[in-house]
């Protein structure tokens, strides 16, 4: 398997490192760890909120989730704060900008790419069998590479002792062989993880 990576490893930064920087980092590693992007009230209000929520729910997970020793729930419908805090935190829809490079950037502060300018035509490579064959300006590094993203999940998930580890994984792997593992492919996944509540290693 190799060298795993420890939390010493990980880039982590709050408020001190631009966006350029730590998107740089989470495409390089495939992993950051950002500070204090939430003040601690509104974290533990939004974690009060979800507690009644996790007190009546059943267990919710399965094999994946180790449905014995966690419960999840959705929390887009609890209260209007979770959208406003989570989904349209500025510093994430930043980073979501700066990782996904849409066409319709998210952020107010990102800055609307130039149009990518490109064309197919039809070239015969020699065997008689015509190809499409794509010019122009586009580079997947830059982007565009999507129109704008949507939200794929919004959960919560508690977590207790006792469970076993969730089986080492990559989040695009719904989407094989249709997107490859590749660096040079664009990335068509972010996935944010909030630290509602101090948890243990």
């Amino acid at each position: 398997m190799g060298e795993t990576m420890s939390n010493a490893e990980i880039f982590r930064s709050g408020a001190e490192k631009s966006t350029a920087q730590v998107a740089q980092a989470l495409l390089r590693d495939g992993v950051v760890i950002l500070d204090d992007v939430l003040p601690a009230a509104v974290v533990d209000r939004l974690s009060e909120k979800l507690q009644p929520h996790f007190d009546t729910s059943q267990s919710g997970g399965d094999a994946f989730m180790d449905a014995a020793t966690s419960t999840v729930t959705a929390f887009w419908g609890i209260h209007p704060e979770f959208s406003e805090q989570l989904l349209l935190n500025q510093r994430i829809l930043e980073l979501a900008d700066a990782v996904l490079l849409p066409e319709n950037p998210m952020a107010a502060s990102t800055v609307r790419p130039a149009k990518a300018s490109y064309a197919a035509r039809l070239a015969d490579p020699g065997d008689g069998c015509l190809q499409i064959v794509s010019e122009g300006t586009w580079d997947p590094a830059r982007g565009p590479n999507c129109h704008h993203y949507r939200v794929n999940v919004g959960g919560a998930l508690q977590v207790w002792g006792g469970g076993t580890a969730q089986p080492l994984h990559r989040e695009m792997g719904i989407y094989a062989p249709y997107v490859q593992f590749d660096p040079d492919w664009p990335e068509c996944i972010l996935a944010v993880n909030w630290a509602g509540t101090d948890f243990t290693h």
